[in-house]
């Protein structure tokens, strides 16, 4: 249904911890730290590995699921 809101032409707010929750259909995302903007732009350049795993103070695997969906590991 969210999805369906998103491409419908309404801008859609959608606030996560959880990034396998991002919509395939979103296109721009903020990324937080400590309540400050740490990116703000493409969600493609937002979830590029490099920059989640410098984030989260981890190293990251990021990928797309074949639905569009976001998959983010630890990189062992």
């Amino acid at each position: 249904y969210l999805e369906k809101i998103a491409l419908s032409n309404t801008t859609l707010i959608l606030v996560t911890h959880q990034l396998s929750e991002v919509l395939p259909c979103i296109e721009h995302s903020v990324l937080l730290d400590r309540g400050k903007v740490a990116f703000d732009g493409d969600t493609d350049a937002a979830f590029k590995p490099e920059r989640l795993s410098a984030l989260y103070d981890c190293p990251l695997e990021v990928s797309k699921t074949s639905g569009g969906y976001w998959r983010v590991e630890l990189d062992s």
